[in-house]
């Protein structure tokens, strides 16, 4: 029995990593952990950030391997913390653990990714800044300039996934049009398991979806954390979705004069990006 757990999706935040654990959990041969984020390798870099979010942290590793149900027809144990992506420290913590784990990287391109960061934040009650204000001002707004900007420059992080793991490292590019069901199936084929052996549902999985209430008293209730937790754990995945879904407001667009600046803040990313991962990121180079 390999050392476990030896999979993990790292990332990037916002690229349908929540939506990837889920459906690798359907797999036979694949266990993945609950909670989803461990941050078990990350929690001393997390600890000396300070971020804003309150994250879940497992700094045992007695306490991690409880997160884990283990299954003598398990090939793959494995995790979603993409925190793990931005910290060189926690990619050597993962290959002192295992030096053979399995890396999964998610990612889109990154304007729509850090924008679709800033709109999660902005629903949960975390930043109430304007976007383009906080692009403007890293100095003053240093943590939401990390998790919009920072996390959307792909090509460090990248190489230093790149260099510890070399072939067991798998990246994947949301923008070619597979769904995600899809997806799951190449990482599949890539780790040397059978397809899966029955259909999936993946509407079940849409994890994460935007949605920004209309109602003030919503909005306020939904940023406390004990009561999305509540909700998540009593209320059905699919009447959620149809509540939010119906009490929702259209989703803003980003101005093109926004993105024309914040493409040509991340052009020189994406082509050393480019580069390292040998995928083509033309759609990321134009709006």
């Amino acid at each position: 029995m390999p050392d476990f757990p030896n999979l993990f999706i790292v990332g990037a935040p916002k690229c349908g990593t929540t939506s990837l654990h889920s459906i690798l959990n359907l797999h036979p041969e694949i266990g993945m952990s609950e909670p989803k984020e461990l941050n078990f390798f990350s929690s001393e870099d997390l600890a000396n950030q300070n971020l804003y979010y309150n994250d879940f942290k497992v700094s045992t590793f007695e306490n991690y391997m409880k997160c884990f149900l283990l299954n003598a027809d398990f090939n793959y144990v494995g995790e979603s913390s993409v925190s793990y992506f931005s910290y060189p420290n926690a990619h050597k913590k993962i290959y002192r653990h295992n030096k053979n784990s399995r890396i999964i990287v998610l990612l889109r391109n990154p304007i729509k990714r850090a924008y679709s960061h800033y709109l999660m934040d902005k629903r949960l009650g975390y930043v109430k800044l304007d976007f383009l204000e906080i692009f403007n001002n890293p100095e003053k707004y240093p943590s939401y300039y990390y998790q919009y900007f920072v996390l959307s420059q792909y090509y460090h992080p990248l190489a230093s996934l790149k260099t510890i793991f070399n072939k067991n490292l798998y990246v994947q590019l949301l923008d070619g049009g597979d769904s995600m069901s899809t997806i799951a199936e190449k990482i599949v084929s890539w780790l040397g398991l059978k397809n899966y052996n029955k259909e999936i549902n993946i509407d079940e999985f849409k994890e994460n979806v935007f949605f920004l209430t209309k109602s003030k008293i919503i909005s306020s209730m939904y940023q406390i954390f004990w009561f999305r937790n509540t909700i998540k754990k009593i209320v059905p995945t699919p009447l959620q979705k149809y509540l939010l879904g119906s009490l929702s407001g259209e989703k803003p667009k980003l101005e093109n004069e926004v993105q024309e600046t914040l493409l040509e803040f991340f052009i020189n990313d994406v082509n050393q990006t480019e580069k390292l991962i040998g995928q083509d990121l033309t759609s990321w180079k134009s709006l």
